[in-house]
């Protein structure tokens, strides 16, 4: 873990990974998770040609948490980092909650933003048929940014059960998430399951903070898909039991430049796969290379 403090004087932690000399990426990561989220095969990262900078949000890992931030908070962050690693121009990422973050940086990042590739992206709130488009859980998720004050304890609950019992928590996730019928993203590689249990102890490492923050960030963008100009890649697993496939599509008729990826066997966390029959990670990344 490397850390910046920025002019505001909070901390930002972040991981370099993948390949040095490769096209630079700011990473983005969803909602209880961390910088720590990829696939656990660093040397198949290394291959694709990408240079992923992974941060933390404030709250998680070493990240200094801030209260009632905005999108436009973040990429303020974000830009003091860039001006620190001397990244002129970088595209972004991200997963899921992690999406908005990066349609923010992209947004008021214009001139130094090149493009963009999201994995099952949060829209937002006013997107049209928002709760229509969602999964039942993914429905849930929705009220929960809409009223995320009132839902204060309920994150420290779970901040609570997953550092109390970090494997009883990533069982129940690993259950909840039907990426092929079973829990393969999650257990079936040993140190892919490694790699979920210290992302998610990074995630709750400072409690509740990360979760509370993220959540009333996304719940006003400040900013439309329309104000977008690069071009966006968006996937999502057909299986996601979080935001139904019908929402990225969704996202891509609002965005100027973007294209569709349906994963036909992939669930929520599909994104990190590199199986035979499922090369996800690697579809991510090269699209990031472009």
């Amino acid at each position: 873990m490397q850390k910046i403090t920025l002019t505001s004087g909070r901390r930002l932690s972040y991981d370099i990974y993948g390949d040095p000399n490769g096209t630079p990426v700011i990473y983005c990561h969803g909602l209880s998770d961390s910088r720590v989220i990829r696939n656990s095969d660093e040397i198949l990262t290394q291959s694709l040609g990408v240079k992923i900078i992974a941060v933390d949000q404030p709250g998680v890992g070493g990240s200094t948490a801030q209260r009632r931030r905005t999108l436009k908070n973040w990429a303020e962050d974000i830009e003091e980092l860039a001006d620190f690693l001397k990244l002129e121009k970088f595209a972004v990422s991200g997963h899921s909650g992690g999406g908005p973050h990066a349609f923010a940086l992209a947004a008021f990042l214009k001139e130094r933003v090149t493009h963009g590739v999201l994995a099952a992206p949060m829209g937002p709130m006013d997107l049209p048929n928002m709760s229509r488009l969602s999964s039942k859980a993914g429905y849930f998720l929705i009220q929960v940014v809409k009223f995320a004050r009132f839902f204060r304890w309920t994150f420290k609950l779970v901040a609570w059960w997953a550092k109390r019992d970090i494997d009883r928590y990533l069982l129940s996730v690993a259950k909840g998430d039907s990426t092929d019928g079973n829990t393969d993203t999650f257990l079936a590689n040993e140190k892919q399951r490694e790699m979920f249990k210290a992302n998610y102890q990074t995630g709750f490492a400072q409690g509740a903070e990360g979760m509370i923050g993220m959540f009333e960030a996304i719940g006003n963008w400040g900013f439309t898909l329309a104000d977008i100009p690069q071009h966006f890649d968006i996937f999502i697993g057909a299986n996601d039991t979080a935001f139904n496939p019908a929402m990225a599509k969704a996202i891509v008729e609002q965005l100027p430049n973007a294209t569709f990826h349906l994963w036909e066997n992939g669930g929520h966390y599909c994104f990190v796969d590199s199986l035979p029959n499922r090369p996800h990670w690697r579809e991510f990344l090269t699209a990031i290379k472009r």
